[in-house]
């Protein structure tokens, strides 16, 4: 995992911090390119990146896997049905739960 919010890393690849929290599509671009090389370079030993959020950069980070990260999917039902762990997710994590309109 490459993490793209440590500034050594952002330092040692010639980035700032837009590389997280930018909005410009040039940036996504960039960051795509990004993406692309360490793949290229890493190769299935890169499993992802963590980077900054844009909405809450200080405090939350958001993760990206790559296709060879080792995961395992498990169904756990819906999240609406665990409440301990949507609670958790919401107070704890400060996640944003947004459930749709009927």
């Amino acid at each position: 995992m490459l993490d793209l919010r440590n500034e050594h890393t952002l330092d040692a690849l010639r980035l700032d911090d837009e590389v997280n929290v930018g909005r410009d599509p040039r940036v996504l671009t960039t960051a795509q390119q990004l993406a692309d090389r360490l793949v290229g370079w890493y190769g299935d030993s890169l499993h992802g990146l963590l980077y900054r959020s844009r909405t809450t950069p200080s405090a939350s980070p958001n993760l990206a896997f790559f296709g060879s990260a080792p995961t395992t999917l498990v169904d756990r039902g819906p999240l609406s049905r665990r409440t301990a762990t949507l609670a958790r997710l919401i107070l704890r994590d400060r996640f944003a739960v947004e459930f749709p309109l009927r």
